[in-house]
């Protein structure tokens, strides 16, 4: 999920969907998908929505990990 939202928000990628026209129902996906992959608030969305016993993304899970040993 974070690796599709990471490839479209790529400046190359968002460049050629800008010239594609999606139907109302795949832009609306399109928008919940970045929102809840979004990284404000340290992607408190994706923290939201996942369930505790969940693998979590591996970006994530390294991030929280980093701030950990530093908070040591």
């Amino acid at each position: 999920l974070m690796e599709v939202s990471l490839v479209l928000q790529n400046p190359a990628v968002e460049s050629v969907m800008d010239l594609i026209v999606l139907p109302r129902r795949e832009r609306l996906a399109l928008d919940s998908l970045l929102t809840l992959t979004s990284p404000t608030r340290n992607f408190a969305q994706l923290r939201r929505a996942s369930d505790d016993s969940l693998v979590p993304f591996f970006g994530l899970f390294l991030s929280d990990m980093a701030m950990a040993k530093e908070a040591i």
